[in-house]
């Protein structure tokens, strides 16, 4: 099932009443149109009575996030976190905090910063190297703390204080640096 194409549907229903609060709920209509539109991307009726019953309308918040369609709701919409493979953590972190260049030729990959050389890409790793994620524990100075505690939590201030929660200390401080620059993996 495609879950972008089922945000899409739910993303298109009239919305026929809300609520925030401690208790939220959002509502559309529980009838044929709706169930049709949601049928065609793969949402079973039975799933649509889940979250409705055989009421006059369903619960569309309970639908996408109990239902596992949704990762967020923003600015009126439900959306998805798209995240990022290993790969493409290491070159976010290498050229937007590390600030680092990629370069190739026919036989090899590698880093470097102001025209000088710093490795292959093949060599760092800040997710599994702690000598590779210290690298960017440097880049923030005094702005990031790191406490070992039901595996490791990492915070950078810099400029808003942001906090990862990891298995290992190079994880937490790769995930709280890509928060900084405003990416989650």
């Amino acid at each position: 099932m495609n879950r972008q194409a089922v945000l899409d549907v739910l993303n298109s229903l009239e919305v026929v009443d809300q609520i925030g609060g401690e208790s939220p709920y959002i509502l559309f209509a529980n009838n044929e149109e709706n169930r049709m539109k949601l049928n065609a991307v793969g949402v079973s009726d039975e799933t649509i009575r889940k979250y409705g019953g055989d009421d006059e309308f369903v619960c569309i918040l309970a639908l996408a996030f109990h239902g596992g369609y949704a990762d967020d709701y923003k600015d009126g919409k439900f959306v998805l976190k798209h995240e990022l493979t290993e790969q493409q953590i290491i070159v976010t972190l290498a050229t937007k905090v590390m600030g680092w260049q990629r370069k190739k030729d026919d036989y090899v990959d590698w880093w470097m910063h102001e025209d000088v050389f710093i490795c292959r890409v093949d060599e760092w790793n800040p997710l599994q190297n702690i000598a590779d994620a210290w690298m960017l524990v440097e880049k923030f100075e005094d702005s990031l703390t790191l406490e070992s505690w039901e595996g490791f939590i990492c915070e950078i201030c810099s400029p808003v204080c942001v906090r990862a929660h990891e298995k290992t200390a190079q994880e937490a401080i790769c995930k709280a640096a890509l928060k900084v620059i405003g990416q989650d993996a």
